[in-house]
């Protein structure tokens, strides 16, 4: 997914350094997902914070990659494809305020707050559970009921970058 951000009053040519892209990048496709084993009742520890609620412990890998995973749930919950046009994800002012931010300052906090928002974009509505229930044998199968979250390797895979990172200021 890549996030475009068009402003009659800044030329494209000045935002084309700000293009992020969000979703499972290339060294996270290819890693496999993890087996579910046994659950754990406390959520982990991630670059983004504590993933709150149950979790399952895992034991090996399984067969399907992280990017076929990706592709499976983008293709049913639009995770990846549609967060940038939903009207209800509540990061969408955070994206243009820390946007601005780094435009009129462009040093290395303001450039990771930026992409930190972009990420936010499609991690923040997993973690507060925006999506559809899971079905009654998921449930039983995971052992709780959080949509998009098993054991949390999925959601850690979930990066963001700049396709051409802008120049910061001294």
């Amino acid at each position: 997914m890549k996030i475009k951000i068009s402003d009659p009053l800044i030329s494209q040519r000045d935002l084309e350094p700000y293009i992020v892209e969000v979703g499972i990048l290339e060294a996270q496709a290819m890693q496999r997902e993890n087996k579910p084993a046994s659950i754990k009742k406390k959520g982990i520890k991630g670059k983004s914070g504590q993933l709150p609620g149950p979790l399952r412990y895992t034991s090996g890998k399984s067969k399907t990659t992280i990017g076929q995973l990706a592709n499976i749930l983008d293709a049913k919950y639009k995770i990846l494809e549609k967060a940038q046009n939903n009207p209800n994800n509540k990061d969408l002012q955070d994206i243009a305020d820390k946007l601005i931010g780094a435009l009129y300052r462009p040093n290395a906090s303001s450039l990771k707050r930026y992409l930190n928002a972009c990420l936010a974009l499609v991690r923040n509505p997993i973690m507060r559970g925006e999506f559809p229930s899971n079905a009654p044998s998921t449930i039983k199968q995971k052992g709780f009921n959080r949509p998009l979250i098993d054991t949390g390797k999925f959601f850690n895979s979930i990066k963001a970058r700049f396709l051409n990172p802008p120049k910061e200021s001294k």
